[in-house]
């Protein structure tokens, strides 16, 4: 999971990606998990921890000594919380609607195929959510 998530971050952190490609990401990871039975606050920590090690990973490679403008470190910085933030929100999301379905492992998935056919034909937004 984390190898997931900071494969997505690599990527998800330029500024041209948008706010619906980290929700549809992160809704499914969390309806995922809610299925799988991982429990919210466990993620929810691993996302934190991630965040971090990641400005430690920062700060370890001298990327505080280079000669960089403050307000571009500041602006990753502040990219990479958006990221994160973003990330845990989606996902806490995607865990509400799991609950409160009550659904069954095959009745999410096909209710997640549906959602995503439904999205690209641009037809009805979404099965109905709670």
């Amino acid at each position: 999971l984390a190898d997931s998530v900071l494969r997505e971050f690599t990527v998800m952190i330029d500024r041209r990606t948008s706010v619906e490609t980290i929700a549809d990401q992160y809704i499914q990871l969390g309806l995922q998990c809610c299925l799988d039975g991982v429990s919210s606050s466990e993620l929810v920590r691993a996302l934190v921890l991630l965040k971090r090690h990641i400005w430690i990973f920062f700060q370890e490679s001298n990327f505080a000594g280079q000669p960089f403008d403050v307000r571009s470190i500041v602006a990753l910085n502040n990219r990479t919380a958006l990221f994160f933030d973003r990330a845990t929100y989606y996902f806490l999301k995607g865990t509400e609607q799991a609950e409160c379905t009550g659904e069954t492992e095959l009745e999410g998935l096909y209710k997640l195929v549906l959602n995503k056919l439904r999205k690209d034909l641009g037809l009805r937004k979404d099965i109905e959510d709670c």
